[in-house]
């Protein structure tokens, strides 16, 4: 820097690559030094933010003023976050764990039920590895996928009953076993489930896995390729669900229904009550579509609702035609416009 004081005309310039000495700009001689030395300021003022090269990854040389904002190390590129990674995605669920949460209300016998979001980890003690199912009581929700966690094993089915779910399996169980149910919902027992709600319309969807069933054979199948209500064989079984409506008016009914080749023709009734107190029926066919899982819409009658409040919605049979009813999916009360 001294060297640049005491001789401004060996200051050089770019011009197209080719360094020239500085005396050769046609400045006057009298402007040299008021530039060098501003050239001086704007290199001193600048050296504390220029950029230097660290193990490939651009850095300040020095931290600038203020507070320091510290940088999040990335869990793939460092020792520490590939183990942990590894770690809580490891077994055949892929699933990385988060704090769970402890729920003795879906544990049957010597399984322990522990909830982590939509997904359910079922354990049990290891002296009990031989075991081929567990039981589970009926929940609120459709079943997206139930595997192993931890290990390749065998397939596991899940066969739902009217008020629990059977996992079952054949063959061992893989060491220090675990098994991961992934809910399309928060996995609700049906006392859990709340007063379904109305949309902002006033429209009140009833789905499937909301419904309680009353019955030796009626039940929840909470496969994802049936996600309905079915197994109807006998005429005295019924559904129902709890729901608020919050605008009086006319809703027409619509139901979500299946029935399988040759099996149409049974008599269904859908009753509206409030309390004890039936405030509206609606009495129709059900319908064969040709497979009991291929569900088509079907529009019936309109209901006029008096009063805002909590109602029940209650699905019966009054005869069944061949050796089921149907499945059904949902209902839909559709607020008419006034």
């Amino acid at each position: 820097m001294n060297h640049l004081f005491r001789h401004p005309e060996s200051l050089v310039i770019d011009s197209g690559h080719r360094h020239q000495p500085a005396a050769h700009w046609p400045i006057p001689t009298q402007y040299r030094w008021p530039i060098a030395a501003a050239l001086l300021w704007l290199v001193l003022s600048h050296s504390q933010n220029l950029a230097c090269d660290n193990g490939g990854r651009r850095q300040w040389c020095e931290a600038p003023a203020g507070p320091v904002r510290q940088s999040t190390p990335d869990p793939l590129t460092t020792p520490s976050g590939r183990e942990q990674t590894s770690q809580a995605t490891a077994g055949g669920s892929g699933v990385q764990d988060e704090a769970g949460q402890p729920r003795p209300d879906l544990a049957i016998g010597d399984v322990t039920v522990t909830q982590f979001g939509q997904r359910l980890r079922l354990t049990w003690p290891a002296s009990a590895d031989q075991r081929q199912e567990l039981r589970l009581p009926r929940l609120a929700a459709t079943v997206r996928s139930c595997q192993w966690s931890g290990e390749e094993g065998p397939e596991i089915g899940v066969v739902p009953e009217p008020t629990e779910w059977l996992l079952r399996w054949t063959g061992p169980a893989p060491a220090n076993a675990a098994i991961d149910m992934v809910l399309e919902s928060e996995p609700l027992s049906l006392p859990q489930v709340p007063p379904i709600q109305p949309t902002a319309d006033g429209s009140v969807w009833l789905a499937a896995h909301l419904a309680a069933t009353h019955g030796r054979n009626l039940r929840f199948e909470p496969q994802p390729y049936k996600n309905t209500i079915g197994y109807w064989t006998l005429a005295e079984d019924h559904a129902v669900w709890s729901l608020t409506v919050d605008q009086p008016g006319q809703y027409r009914i619509a139901v979500l229904q299946g029935c399988g080749a040759g099996q149409g023709g049974s008599d269904a009734r859908i009753e509206l009550l409030r309390g004890a107190t039936v405030v509206a029926t609606e009495d129709f066919k059900v319908e064969e579509t040709g497979h009991f899982q291929n569900f088509a819409w079907r529009s019936l009658g309109l209901v006029q609702i008096e009063e805002p409040g909590p109602y029940q919605l209650k699905l019966s049979a009054r005869r069944i035609a061949r050796a089921a009813v149907g499945d059904f999916r949902a209902i839909h009360l559709v607020r008419q416009a006034q």
